[in-house]
């Protein structure tokens, strides 16, 4: 499994920029970035409330990467990290992260990396020319 170290990297190199975790757990990365516009989701209210209350200024919420509750356009940043495989609709999902990332923004997709889930890095590779998302997947 990759390391988030190199999403960290990436994100240290971008300034302070509006940033959505989709399904961010409990979003243990985000304390290398204090100042940065931290916003998740997950479907755990679990992850939800734990999150909550480690970092009180993010707007976090109980929801589906596949209907997110935010506005067009809204985030710099979109990060998807180990989320795939638990999806019902992956498709869905990346439409989603899409349309709630800025123009000029950027989704980083961390997946899992074993054999057993190949078939979602060739459906990623397929998928990520639709979508414009940049390769390589981290």
């Amino acid at each position: 499994m990759p390391s988030k170290r190199r999403l960290i990297d990436c994100v240290s190199a971008k300034g302070e920029i509006s940033i959505l975790d989709i399904g961010m757990g409990q979003a243990k990365w985000w304390k290398n970035f204090p100042k940065m516009n931290f916003s998740g989701i997950d479907t755990s209210i679990k992850m939800v409330n734990y999150t909550e209350k480690i970092y009180p200024n993010a707007r976090v919420v109980k929801g589906s990467a596949e209907k997110l509750p935010f506005q067009d356009q809204t985030f710099d940043l979109v990060v998807m990290a180990h989320v795939l495989s638990v999806m019902d609709n992956p498709k869905q999902a990346f439409l989603e992260a899409k349309r709630v990332t800025k123009n000029d923004g950027e989704i980083i997709i961390i997946n899992h990396d074993s054999t057993n889930w190949k078939w979602i890095d060739i459906t990623l590779s397929w998928f990520s020319k639709l979508v414009r998302v940049k390769l390589p997947f981290y």
